[in-house]
């Protein structure tokens, strides 16, 4: 699998700002990046910081199919989302991500770990584990696809 040529690459981490540019310096949250309100557009990347973020998280980034956006952890790194992703963008890859599940926590939301509604959205070499339930691809996710992931607890 080839990684698509990217425009800009933009920056988060649990510290980022909701107002941040998407630097190193000065990141966007996570929340706010995949919300899709954003300055990410078709053929961005997204590079998420190794630091856990605990969230509930509903990312609804739109990429084209010649354009898809890139969602991953930095380079060399391995960032963690401790809780639920629902994937509801479309023509959005998610690359090297763990996902861990709060199962057996007191936290009652997220135990679902990742829930896929986008189109055309991929799943790629993911860690997914402590949920109740690994991943789910539902009805709207037409040709969404999972490659290399580890499902695990």
């Amino acid at each position: 699998m080839c990684r698509p040529s990217t425009r800009a690459e933009f920056y988060v981490n649990p510290n980022g700002k909701q107002k941040g540019t998407g630097t190193k310096e000065d990141p966007f949250d996570i929340v706010t990046a995949l919300s899709g309100r954003k300055s990410v557009q078709p053929g961005d990347t997204v590079s998420a910081d190794p630091r856990s973020g605990k969230f509930t998280i509903e990312s609804r980034l739109k990429g084209t199919p010649e354009k898809p956006i890139i969602v991953r952890q930095m380079l060399g790194e391995r960032a963690t989302v401790d809780g639920a992703l629902t994937l509801a963008g479309s023509d959005t890859w998610y690359w090297g991500i763990e996902v861990r599940g709060t199962r057996d926590t007191p936290r009652a939301e997220g135990n679902d770990c990742v829930t896929v509604v986008g189109p055309r959205t991929k799943m790629i070499n993911l860690i997914i584990h402590r949920g109740s339930m690994g991943s789910g691809f539902w009805s709207p996710a037409i040709d969404a696809e999972q490659y290399g992931n580890l499902f695990f607890d």
